[in-house]
């Protein structure tokens, strides 16, 4: 007779899963800081509009992302059950802090990497080349966001980069 101790368990890595407008986003827990709650932000008009506001964590400047800007729709609205998702990205081989605004925080689960899928070259809500994958999530589906990819320095650039050719056209 096995022990229950003898008997291996599979066991999901963290992810915290989170909405931003309509869309169910998830990011692994080894990339969140924390949360906080959405506050008033400076606003800096250099930046590209992506980015709404810097704030001052405990001494530190955390530019604050709003990925429904990024991803070329509306403003994401902070009502009360918005909030900051606080995540870690590496730029030049340094850890940096940059905040999500976030519309609606779900849970933290452990996800079994055999259930994470690559994403449809069509049809998602956001450009592919930004996600680890996707995966079921109750009755819809979790975008798992590329962190490192989607916020990199680079990529927010480019976005100013984009917005001022708009303008100029």
């Amino acid at each position: 007779m096995k022990r229950s101790h003898d008997v291996p368990i599979e066991r999901g890595v963290p992810h915290l899963i989170f909405d931003i407008g309509p869309v169910t986003f998830a990011v692994a827990g080894s990339k969140v800081i924390e949360l906080i709650e959405s506050q008033d932000l400076a606003r800096t008009p250099s930046l590209p509009r992506c980015i709404r506001g810097l704030t001052n964590l405990r001494g530190t400047v955390l530019p604050v992302i709003d990925l429904s800007l990024k991803f070329g729709n509306e403003e994401t609205p902070t009502d009360r059950h918005a909030c900051i998702v606080v995540v870690e990205v590496i730029h030049d081989g340094a850890a940096t802090p940059l905040g999500l605004i976030t519309t609606f925080v779900h849970d933290v689960a452990g996800i079994l990497p055999s259930v994470i899928e690559p994403p449809p070259p069509f049809g998602a809500a956001v450009d592919v080349a930004y996600l680890a994958g996707m995966f079921q999530y109750g009755d819809r589906f979790a975008l798992l966001m590329d962190t490192d990819r989607l916020l990199s320095v680079d990529e927010l650039l480019g976005t100013r980069a984009e917005s001022a050719t708009l303008r100029e056209s």
